[in-house]
């Protein structure tokens, strides 16, 4: 498998390069070309398959020719200790519980695999990279979990004007960690655009080794359907008839990776959106995604530019009608998503997030309207810890979902190493200070 810009489909490269590279030089985003095979090993794996034997022949398949067995082995290695858990909500859909990792987010299956992959090519050529993210939280609370002490990777977390958190004490460079967290004068978005400039500054990127952490890296995007397969080695005896995903309609990156793993074979029957109203207003969300335009269209489903739907536009450009009878979206509105939540937790004592929440409500909409109860069987992913969003899971539930430990510590506000403008020149004279201080 070799891996190619949404931009510029001639240009291809190694996996390693793509994961190293980050971004390719025309501004697009690196995307899978050729197929992998996981049907045979889809089919092969059950509920009684261990979790971590799920993660390294799922690594091996997807990653043949790219990668060694045995690299493929010890990057999925680093998910070992959290195994996607299904815990059913009704008698049609499962939550798959992704929040049993270190920072309690889905983002540390990826993390973590990029993490321990991008430390073994790294130590092959006897290099070091600089990760830098723009953060509210909890992705730079899972960047800072999975490189946690890596003699690799600096981590810098750009955070907005207002409260720090998400780094725990001893992950800090002044502790002796390997994390800086830095305030930029500015809000999310101006810490998304100084990060965006830094990886267009090629002699800059070159010059740090920038390696990007969010889902824009095929590094951490594609190992997320490992806990596709995991769900449905789980489900997969129980499923009576169709196998459908549903996903929170604003997380491009666990649609594309999603589909990426029913394009290798995994057998899925569909996926379901929940449609929340920051879609384009006529419905036409699906059409939206694979490329089309609406009267919203300013409105980003993800908040990185490049986007995710780069890579979806690109994977339904050769068949655009099979990849659109393969994704539905239903409409949830704030108060769905509530009522959607209390029957969760009224039917199996579960605490869904606010966007767990909105998926439960749109696909037991979906089974209603077509009659579809009993006759499929629906994994749910758990993006992110109830925990994370207590006030609106109390407000819909009555009851408050209790906070674990290290979560809670991740949730205290500090100070931040440095404060800087919303200035290229300014990150750009922070990162060199703390390369200097390595």
């Amino acid at each position: 498998m070799r891996f190619a810009s949404t931009r510029s489909p001639a240009m291809a490269v190694r996996f390693d390069e793509a994961v190293l590279d980050g971004f390719p030089a025309d501004g697009g985003l690196y995307a899978p070309v050729g197929d992998a095979d996981l049907r045979t090993l889809s089919l092969s794996l059950d509920a009684a398959t261990p979790w971590p034997d799920v993660a390294a022949l799922s690594a091996s398949a997807l990653f043949s020719g790219e990668l060694d067995p045995e690299a493929a082995e010890r990057a999925a290695g680093a998910l070992n200790g959290f195994p996607p858990a299904t815990i059913d909500l009704d008698g049609d859909v499962s939550l798959v519980d992704l929040c049993g990792g270190p920072s309690h987010g889905f983002k540390d299956y990826g993390m973590g695999f990029l993490a321990a992959l991008a430390g073994d090519l790294l130590s092959r050529r006897d290099g070091r990279a600089l990760v830098l993210l723009a953060t509210t939280g909890d992705t730079g609370a899972a960047a800072a979990e999975a490189f946690a002490g890596s003699g690799r990777f600096d981590v810098v977390l750009l955070y907005p004007r207002g409260p720090v958190q998400g780094v725990l004490a001893e992950r800090r460079r002044n502790a002796g960690g390997n994390v800086s967290a830095v305030a930029v004068d500015g809000d999310l978005a101006a810490c998304k655009a100084l990060v965006r400039s830094a990886y267009a500054d090629r002699p800059l990127a070159a010059r740090l080794g920038l390696v990007p952490a969010t889902s824009a890296n095929v590094g951490r995007l594609v190992p997320q359907v490992l806990y596709y397969m995991a769900a449905f080695a789980a489900l997969k005896a129980r499923t009576p008839g169709d196998f459908l995903v549903a996903i929170p309609g604003g997380n491009l990156g666990n649609l594309i990776s999603g589909l990426y793993a029913w394009k290798w074979g995994l057998p899925v029957s569909g996926f379901v959106l929940a449609d929340s109203d920051s879609g384009p207003p006529d419905g036409k969300l699906v059409d939206y995604l694979l490329g089309g335009t609406a009267a919203r269209g300013e409105r980003r489903f993800d908040e990185d530019d490049p986007e995710n739907r780069e890579r979806i536009a690109a994977l339904a450009s050769g068949a655009p009608e099979v990849l659109r009878s393969m994704v539905s979206s239903v409409p949830v509105t704030a108060e769905k998503a509530a009522a959607g939540a209390r029957a969760a937790y009224r039917k199996a004592g579960v605490f869904l997030d606010p966007g767990a929440a909105a998926a439960y409500a749109a696909v037991r909409e979906l089974i209603d309207a077509e009659g579809l109860s009993g006759a499929v069987r629906v994994a749910l992913p758990c993006l992110q810890h109830p925990a994370r969003s207590a006030a609106a899971v109390e407000a819909a539930c009555g009851v408050r979902p209790p906070v674990p430990e290290a979560l809670g510590r991740m949730l205290r506000t500090f100070e931040p190493d440095l404060r800087i403008k919303a200035e290229p020149g300014a990150l750009a004279a922070a990162l060199a200070s703390i390369r200097a201080g390595a």
